[in-house]
């Protein structure tokens, strides 16, 4: 598992009528801490992976699915964080161009980004992609609990958000919506 994420993205999977839409506009948070994420489709299941880049092959995904379109902001991350008592640390980025609150949240660890996103399912009524114990460690998803997925102990079947695998950030970053990579 990644141990820092410069950008946090994130996922939503929408089954049916609503993942054919291009754009799709959620609302996470209240009153002051509320905040709007914009996800875009990424259709062409089934795609070949392609086989030029780097890692190589990446971008094979067999389902429709909405991706973030632009990174979480540091201001998404403060409310998320006042909302939910996530305690997620941002890095200092002042040499960096600064700490502006749309400037892309960064300095978070893989664990930090798990818990951001076990959030935005849990204040919005769906189960949480990621599990974690009682003490914060995180775990795999047993064959006893619901939304449990052999191919995927990671993340949770029936969470509507979650991070992006390498093959769902690849083929949402690089790929085309003719299928072909350029």
């Amino acid at each position: 598992l990644m141990t820092r994420m410069l950008r946090l993205i994130i996922i939503l999977i929408l089954i049916g009528e609503s993942s054919r839409a291009q754009s799709l506009l959620e609302t996470f948070g209240s009153g002051v801490n509320q905040f709007q994420i914009e996800f875009v489709t990424i259709g062409n299941p089934g795609n070949a992976a392609d086989t030029a880049g780097s890692p190589n092959p990446a971008g094979a995904v067999g389902y429709i699915y909405n991706i973030g379109k632009y990174e979480v902001s540091r201001d998404q991350v403060d409310k998320a964080n006042s909302e939910g008592n996530l305690g997620i640390r941002l890095a200092d980025m002042t040499n960096y161009g600064g700490n502006g609150l749309l400037k892309p949240a960064t300095g978070i660890t893989w664990y930090e980004a798990a818990k951001f996103v076990n959030w935005l399912n849990t204040s919005s009524g769906s189960t949480v992609a990621y599990k974690f114990d009682g003490s914060g460690t995180f775990q795999l998803w047993s064959s006893t609990d619901a939304g449990y997925n052999a191919n995927n102990l990671y993340r949770n079947s029936l969470a509507k958000y979650w991070l992006p695998s390498t093959d769902e950030w690849y083929k949402g970053a690089y790929g085309n919506p003719n299928g072909n990579w350029s």
